[in-house]
């Protein structure tokens, strides 16, 4: 995943729903997509449930559950 160290409390964060990832943080919300997308992980083109995927991908990927 193309992330720092530092990005950890953001992910964390937006995996608790403490920030919209996509409007606090949209230039990492955009790196981490569209990595997603590059691994084939399939979204549908809708905001909220492609939001909601994505939070679900970070959460198991960074070993975090809220």
């Amino acid at each position: 995943m193309p992330i720092t160290k530092s990005d950890l409390p953001i992910l964390r964060s937006a995996v608790n729903g403490d920030l919209s990832l996509d409007i606090d943080k949209p230039s990492l919300f955009r790196r981490v997509f569209q990595w997603y997308e590059r691994i084939g992980v399939q979204f549908y083109g809708n905001t909220e449930d492609d939001y909601e995927i994505l939070i679900d991908h970070i959460a198991t990927d960074i070993g975090y559950a809220s």
